[in-house]
């Protein structure tokens, strides 16, 4: 290898390194607040030994670096210990100077535990649900006329649902949907679980796709009238097994 091929080698290491370089985010006056989800933990080697970064994801979904470097602000990391996947919010308070001249960046940080977003966001689902509930009516008279001279002989007919097979994009979207859904669920009733996919702007035409073809596509199934991963429904099958009957 040449002295030209050598240097060029040692270039492409060099600009390697600089594209890897973290670029930290920098509080000031004008960028105070940083509000995001905790992705990462790393260290990195600095001028002043092994310091902590921790990679943020902002609410615009960009993912952003904080050097640990700040005495204040790793000591807030340390009291408050947040997690990969907790929300904190670190705010940049000014500075503060010494009386012997010297001064300091000072932050304030507060935590939100992943545990309590996951409980939030059930309790949400919840009251969604129930304001979508229908509410009991009071039923037309001439229901109530008809109990009093009897029930009608019904006649059932036999329908065979023709299985028509919607776009599969919109199929496609149905599923990711009804599966982030189900991370808040262990189960879920039929009626609730057709709520939400209605409230997400998602109408299931039965006439193409019956409703337990919909559930075995997303890799769910009907338990009595409630909805549960197939993997769920199987364990609580046998734990059914295993209970003793008298």
């Amino acid at each position: 290898m040449s002295e030209k091929e050598i240097l060029k080698k040692i270039r492409e290491i060099l600009e390697e390194e600089i594209e890897k370089e973290t670029e930290f985010f920098r509080f000031s006056e004008q960028n105070r607040e940083l509000f995001g989800k905790v992705v990462d933990f790393r260290e990195i080697e600095t001028d002043w030994g092994k310091r902590e970064v921790v990679d943020i994801e902002t609410e615009d979904g960009e993912v952003v670096s904080v050097l640990l470097g700040n005495i204040v602000l790793r000591n807030l990391f340390q009291r408050h210990k947040p997690k990969r996947g907790d929300y904190v919010l670190i705010r940049y308070v000014g500075w503060v100077e010494k009386e012997d001249g010297t001064g300091y960046k000072n932050f304030k940080m507060r935590v939100f535990r992943k545990e309590d977003v996951d409980k939030l966001i059930g309790e949400e689902r919840a009251r969604e649900v129930e304001e979508l509930r229908p509410r009991e009516v009071e039923k037309p008279k001439a229901i109530e006329k008809l109990r009093e001279i009897g029930k009608p002989k019904v006649v059932k007919i036999e329908e065979r649902v023709k299985e028509v097979e919607i776009p599969r994009e919109e199929l496609e979207r149905i599923k990711d949907f009804v599966r982030d859904l189900m991370k808040y669920y262990t189960s879920i009733s039929v009626d609730d679980l057709k709520l939400f996919i209605y409230k997400a702007g998602y109408e299931i035409d039965e006439s193409k796709i019956p409703f337990d073809k919909l559930l075995e596509y997303c890799g769910l199934v009907r338990v009595g009238d409630r909805v549960m991963r197939v993997s769920d429904a199987e364990r609580f099958k046998r734990a059914s097994e295993k209970i003793p009957r008298h």
